[in-house]
């Protein structure tokens, strides 16, 4: 099953319009949901794959509908009621939200700098050694790995079921499948190097163009 935010490499959408010296933020409350993004998820309750997971799973008229960071306020919404943290009942009446426990773990002014320089690293140990070497041919899964039907995953749909090569292997990471889901499963991260046209085939503008992607070792099978 493919999501409606799968949108890369897909044929027919033109290219993207760009505006020279274009200001960061369009709106002045696009600023703040980008803030208040940083700080709900700063709190600890969640991790980047649980966001990006929830704004995928929104339905397909919301997500096209949906300006770029009202996505992001709806999965923060979505987020604090999947953990408890708020009811349905007090964001449809803020005014009456009580403090929660979230007060206590919020993300202070002084504390920001550092926050955001440290980021949310997913490497993690692994004593089992890598099934692929560097220089080696692999296959992208035909389908999406994800765990559940629809779920979250990293191997994006135009990469499936292509031949590309192990250019780096980046050791033991989460799982983004599973740490979406707050099941934190380590496998090896290498990056995988496709040209355009192994990617494409003959639609490819510049078929020697060279595309990386980061990969986990379950999205891969030896080339045959």
């Amino acid at each position: 099953m493919n999501r409606i935010h799968d949108m890369g490499g897909r044929y027919g959408d033109g290219a993207i319009a760009t505006t020279q010296e274009e200001p960061p933020y369009k709106k002045d409350w696009h600023r703040l949901a980008l803030g208040l993004t940083v700080a709900s998820g700063a709190c600890g309750y969640w991790n980047i794959d649980m966001s990006r997971r929830v704004r995928e799973s929104l339905s397909p008229a919301d997500y096209t509908n949906y300006e770029y960071y009202m996505i992001w306020v709806s999965a923060v919404a979505d987020l604090l009621v999947e953990k408890q943290l708020v009811t349905i009942e007090e964001l449809e009446a803020p005014e009456n939200i009580q403090p929660k426990q979230l007060d206590q773990s919020a993300l202070r002014y002084e504390n920001v700098e550092h926050v955001l320089a440290k980021g949310s690293p997913t490497q993690r140990p692994l004593d089992n050694l890598p099934k692929y070497s560097l220089g080696q041919a692999v296959k992208t899964l035909s389908h999406s790995p994800a765990r559940l039907p629809g779920g979250h995953t990293r191997l994006p749909r135009y990469a499936m079921g292509r031949l590309g090569k192990i250019v780096a292997h980046h050791h033991g990471h989460l799982l983004p499948d599973d740490n979406a889901y707050g099941q934190p499963n380590i496998e090896h991260l290498y990056t995988v190097a496709f040209t355009a046209e192994q990617l494409w085939g003959a639609h490819a503008e510049n078929k020697e163009d060279v595309i990386l992607l980061d990969l986990w070792e379950s999205y891969l099978e030896p080339e045959t």
